[in-house]
């Protein structure tokens, strides 16, 4: 029995974009000192992983120091928004501009995402994820004045892993041997 699911294991993480992802998240570690990846359910390939760019993310710890928030904004075209929240979910100005076609479809906008605990937020607003999700993650045109989010759903599991080299006290970032010689070598070049 065991045998079989480790081989059901192998052939999942084969058949994804686990393993380079894998690679990625090992290289940043030890350049950048931390590595978030995250991981989603997919439809054709059971798993696909995602490696945020350094700089791109801001990651936020719980009173535990364990990493438990991560936000990020990035930049996505016309064509890629629609193709991944639907139509019906996209702001005014991108519906225009997909219904317009043509150089329209590459337009780049900020997409802001949010993965952090499904806890209620502000004053007299619940905020949570209805149903027992323990994570929620919502996207959004960033400063597309739009109250409405592309995308929101929660999780029972977290759905990112967030590799750290070295911390200090509270901070959700890592340090790596990198560290050491960024300057030496940016001085010498």
């Amino acid at each position: 029995y065991l045998d079989d699911v480790e081989d059901r294991m192998y052939t999942i993480l084969a058949g994804s974009n686990f393993y380079n992802s894998f690679a990625q998240e090992c290289e940043d570690l030890v350049v950048f000192g931390t590595a978030p990846v995250i991981i989603y359910e997919d439809a054709t390939d059971v798993l696909r992983c995602y490696n945020p760019v350094t700089g791109e993310y801001y990651l936020g710890s719980s009173s535990e120091t364990r990493v438990d928030a991560l936000y990020r904004t990035f930049v996505m075209t016309v064509s890629q928004i629609v193709g991944r929240f639907g139509l019906d979910k996209c702001t005014p100005d991108i519906q225009r501009m997909w219904a317009a076609k043509g150089n329209q479809l590459e337009v780049e906008r900020i997409v802001a995402h949010a993965i952090e605990p499904n806890y209620a937020v502000g004053e007299g607003k619940d905020g949570k994820i209805p149903g027992n999700f323990t994570w929620r993650e919502v996207y959004w045109v960033f400063a597309g004045g739009s109250e409405q989010p592309l995308s929101m759903r929660g999780f029972v599991e977290c759905p990112f892993t967030a590799a750290r080299w070295s911390t200090q006290g509270n901070d959700p970032y890592g340090r790596s041997p990198a560290f050491d010689i960024i300057g030496d070598v940016i001085q010498l070049q």
